[in-house]
């Protein structure tokens, strides 16, 4: 504080120097004296000083210029005897903020607090009161901005939710929850790793470093941590071209593929067959890999085939030999049969059927004259099937005897001696008569069959004469051929040398003619059957084209 003061003390001083040491003190100036030593002024200033960070002040009588400080003279009246008058009211400086930051609001001292204005005084010079400091600060007091568009379900290939903001600062963080429950990271990024299966809800919210909030912003997220698929069965055992194989799978798979005996996977659908017509008998095992929406992935249980294409093995082995002609009513024959999956043996001899087993004979008792089919059907677990059939004769009949006519012995008696004496003679045997031309050929068969067809693997006749024509012929669906004449030397003769071979589909007839030099004709016909042994007639043909023995 300046205080200048005006009184009559230089005059005092001046007489008490004249009088000189020793000498009385003459009585000071006093009101009474001198008028004007009674009353006196106090001159004081008060000062605003103001610091800031930023932006610009303004208010009556303020320079923000280099210093930003303003200065207010004051006085005051003083009396001898009575003292000085209280100095004049505060003075007082309104004080206006603009110009900060963007986003940024004021913050002042002495209580201004966070306002555009602030009002400040000073009081007494005397004691003090006549300084006051103001400083100026700038307060972020905006909310930063959040944006949360999270995918609608995460998974392996990312568990992963981000979130984005922005704020005036340009500093900033995040707080999250998942059902409520903060989290501990502040980035961008949240993992749900965590997190069960199932939806869940995800908020997300900015934060400045002055503590502005966004708004929480909130979102369902669904958390897949799996995939199913399941496959349907395929047959343990089969001889199937194909075996298709079906599977159900979530709705939100994106990727199906099918392997066999953990071959390289292949792209698929329900249905896929990893087996063709092409594929060599064996095992086969099947798995179903799938992959969803999110990366979850998963290999099926396998589903194991079992393929069989082949026939089962059956052959002869002892019994009348291919077409053999036996003189017994009573036969036995036995078979072999092998299959890696065995299934089922049925025998019929001729049409009707005989029980059976392989490597067992079969007794075939009281056979009537005539030619015979023993056949042997063996059907395995896959359902191949394969029919053999072993064709024979049984003749025990005597045979026909020859016809002749006796030729009587003669002689003469001799009348002369009265007595009469008999012709002597023998009566010879008979002479056979004229016989007929012998021609009976023996003409034996065999042959497999199944739904689709009949095939001959055996066409043979014996006891041909040398001179019969021969000619074999096929009538219907899926003949091999429709007609040959077959060359031969007499005796036996293999058809199927010169054939090749010979099959025909159900309903159609394969027919072995043979034709003497005299004209006698001999047929034997097999009439094809689904899935049956075939019709056979043989004889003689007869008036009207009938057939009988010959």
């Amino acid at each position: 504080m300046t205080q200048r003061l005006t009184r009559i003390l230089p005059l005092l001083l001046l007489v008490a120097a004249l009088a000189g040491p020793g000498a009385a003190s003459a009585e000071p100036p006093s009101c009474d004296n001198d008028p004007s030593a009674c009353f006196w002024s106090e001159d004081g200033d008060r000062t605003l000083t103001v610091s800031r960070s930023a932006g610009t002040i303004t208010g009556p009588g303020i320079n923000c210029g280099a210093d930003c400080k303003d200065v207010k003279s004051v006085s005051r009246g003083c009396e001898v005897g009575i003292g000085c008058d209280d100095w004049p009211d505060a003075t007082t400086w309104k004080l206006d903020a603009s110009g900060g930051p963007a986003g940024y609001s004021p913050q002042w001292s002495n209580g201004c607090g966070r306002s555009a204005s602030c009002t400040v005084s000073a009081g007494d010079p005397s004691t003090g009161d006549d300084a006051v400091s103001v400083s100026l600060s700038w307060v972020d007091t905006t909310a930063p901005g959040a944006s949360f568009a999270p995918p609608a379900k995460v998974g392996p290939s990312s568990y992963n939710v981000s979130a984005g903001g922005s704020d005036n600062s340009g500093a900033f963080g995040y707080r999250w929850w998942v059902d409520d429950v903060l989290q501990g990271t502040v980035a961008a990024t949240l993992s749900l790793s965590g997190a069960g299966n199932g939806s869940h809800v995800v908020k997300v919210q900015t934060v400045d470093g002055t503590g502005n909030t966004s708004a929480v912003l909130s979102k369902t997220v669904v958390v897949d941590k799996s995939v199913n698929v399941t496959p349907g069965t395929v047959p343990a055992l089969t001889r199937a071209a194909t075996v298709p194989l079906t599977f159900t799978t979530d709705a939100d798979v994106v990727s199906r593929k099918c392997s066999v005996n953990n071959g390289a996977p292949v792209d698929c659908a329900s249905g896929w067959s990893g087996v063709s017509a092409a594929t060599a008998d064996g095992s086969y095992a099947y798995r179903v890999i799938v992959t969803d929406d999110v990366g979850n992935t998963k290999t099926s249980d396998a589903r194991t085939v079992v393929v069989d294409r082949t026939l089962p093995a059956v052959a002869f082995t002892d019994g009348p030999t291919e077409g053999q002609q036996v003189v017994t009513r009573n036969v036995a024959i036995t078979f072999s049969h092998a299959d890696a999956h065995p299934g089922t043996v049925a025998c019929r001899i001729d049409a009707n059927p005989v029980p059976c087993a392989a490597g067992s004979a079969v007794a075939l008792a009281g056979l009537a004259d005539g030619q015979h089919a023993f056949s042997v059907k063996a059907v395995d677990g896959a359902g191949n099937e394969r029919t053999v059939t072993r064709t024979f004769a049984v003749k025990v009949a005597a045979p026909d005897p020859g016809t002749g006519t006796g030729n009587p012995g003669t002689g003469t008696g001799d009348p002369g001696t009265g007595t009469t004496n008999p012709g002597t003679g023998t009566t010879g045997p008979g002479t056979p008569g004229p016989q007929p031309e012998a021609f009976d050929p023996f003409i034996t068969g065999s042959y497999g069959y199944n739904a689709k067809k009949t095939w001959f693997t055996i066409l043979r006749i014996k006891k041909l004469p040398a001179t019969a024509k021969v000619v074999v012929t096929c009538k219907g669906k899926g003949c091999s051929l429709k007609s040959r004449k077959v060359a031969h030397k007499g005796g036996t003769v293999n058809l199927m040398k010169a054939l090749k071979k010979l099959s025909v589909r159900p309903g159609g007839t394969i027919q072995v003619r043979v034709t003497s030099a005299s004209g006698r004709v001999k047929l034997a016909r097999w009439t094809a059957r689904k899935g049956k042994l075939a019709r056979f007639d043989v004889g003689c043909v007869g008036a009207g084209g009938k057939l009988s023995d010959c």
